[in-house]
């Protein structure tokens, strides 16, 4: 659980994480620190030991979910949590990657989860695997597909509640919103500058 922490606090450009259940305190900790890299986390649900504090906006933190609405749900969703009693509704995959723009990437993953119990009184595995920018790419690629889908649930929900913009929305006038993109100090704009300068593997 200390080498996930320490590679975690190693970080300095991007740490994408997803958790079924509650993880190792020290982890938290380093997630939660403010710094100035980004951080976008997934965690299965949301209760006392789930929940994570920051006063960080370059930290993402998201929650599995689904809209309650008719319009969205005129079958009725059955979590997997309700259906198998297996104690995870939405997610299941462990995984972290550190630094996947880089030339440098870090994968971690495997059937343990990040949490003593696992690691000291189950029988699973965890591979740590550095430096394959190839398979960086290919966990980012699906990590950011399964973020954005809870991203946008969590997201609009919070939009949709009184006193809160109207999701559905738009603005007109691109000054509005468009120089956040070109801050480095903004959410946006360090997000942007991730793409900006990702490290290509030169053509053979």
């Amino acid at each position: 659980m200390d080498t996930y922490a320490g590679l975690l606090a190693e970080s300095n450009q991007l740490i994408c994480g997803m958790f079924p259940f509650s993880f190792y305190k020290g982890m938290k900790e380093e997630i939660i620190k403010s710094t100035e890299h980004l951080k976008y986390v997934l965690i299965d649900k949301q209760d006392k030991n789930t929940t994570l504090l920051s006063n960080d906006f370059d930290n993402v933190i998201v929650y599995g979910g689904y809209f309650d609405e008719p319009l969205f749900n005129w079958l009725k969703e059955k979590s997997a949590g309700g259906l198998f009693k297996s104690g995870t509704n939405f997610i299941h995959n462990k995984i972290l990657l550190i630094d996947p723009f880089s030339a440098d990437p870090i994968i971690v993953i495997g059937s343990a989860n990040f949490s003593e119990n696992s690691i000291l009184r189950n029988d699973e595995n965890t591979l740590i695997i550095r430096g394959n920018t190839d398979l960086a790419d290919m966990y980012l690629t699906e990590y950011v597909r399964v973020f954005n889908h809870y991203y946008v649930r969590q997201i609009a929900k919070k939009m949709a509640s009184p006193g809160s913009r109207n999701p559905l929305w738009l603005y007109e006038d691109s000054n509005k919103w468009l120089p956040t993109f070109f801050k480095n100090t903004t959410l946006k704009g360090k997000r942007k500058k991730l793409f900006d300068e990702m490290y290509l593997k030169p053509a053979v």
